[in-house]
């Protein structure tokens, strides 16, 4: 999620948590609220591109970390339910 202005929410995160997926994004809006850097994703700041891309190749180069970090991702959503999507 390489968003670069306010994100209300970024639900697609979740979405992508709820697949175990881990997430990369940008430190911006709701973001923060919901993504635990280095648990259940990798955060970088907004318009850092450098980091972002070096954030992709360590997921890539690392598949102890995916998998730890999409398990971490898909144990956290407990903490939302519905009320948080309406």
């Amino acid at each position: 999620m390489p968003s670069q202005c306010h994100e209300g929410f970024g639900l697609v995160g979740l979405e992508s948590m709820a697949h175990a997926k881990p997430v990369i994004a940008t430190q911006t809006g709701g973001i923060p609220e919901w993504l635990q850097p280095g648990k259940t994703g990798l955060l970088v700041s907004p318009r850092d591109k450098k980091k972002f891309n070096q954030s992709i190749f360590k997921l890539c180069d690392d598949s102890a970390l995916r998998k730890t970090l999409g398990e971490n991702a898909l144990g956290s959503l407990n903490q939302f339910n519905a009320s948080h999507f309406k």
